[in-house]
């Protein structure tokens, strides 16, 4: 619904704003991590249509009280590409694109989108594997006990 009515979209997360853009650069090409769940979550009305489903970014982690958030940024706890910066400093909400500005470490120092995405690419294959790792050590603590 929003997607017809506005020209212009902000979205925040716990009460900061996270990306400002034209609604149509939101919608066809979301840049910070948090927005790109929420428009992974819209439904396609189209009952044939399962790919919806298949392509949804779940968020993992639990959601922090805006009372007591985090040092870093407001989404590390829930964030797929999660890095050490983000824990510490938040960041700065940047102009990444003409007109489109986002708050995200991916967007530091100038980087560009592309340069940003290849470092997302890269952060969420870090923490596949993490995470792989820990429930490697979780099946062989399983094991050892059942002995």
């Amino acid at each position: 619904m929003v997607k017809h009515i506005s020209d212009r979209l902000g979205v925040m997360y716990l009460g900061s704003l996270v990306e400002l853009a034209d609604s149509e650069k939101v919608y066809n090409k979301p840049l910070h991590p948090y927005t790109k769940a929420l428009m992974s979550a819209i439904p396609v009305p189209d009952p044939d249509h399962n790919s919806d489903i298949e392509n949804r970014i779940h968020l993992e982690g639990e959601v922090p009280s805006p009372i007591n958030a985090p040092k870093g940024c407001k989404f590390v706890t829930r964030c797929p590409n999660a890095m050490d910066i983000c824990r510490q400093k938040r960041p700065d909400f940047l102009e990444v694109e003409n007109d489109h500005f986002v708050s995200c470490h991916l967007f530091q120092e100038g980087r560009s989108v592309e340069e940003a995405e290849e470092i997302q690419r890269k952060q969420l294959e870090k923490n596949a594997q993490i995470k792989l790792e820990e429930e490697k050590k979780k099946i062989a603590k399983l094991k050892e006990n059942k002995k």
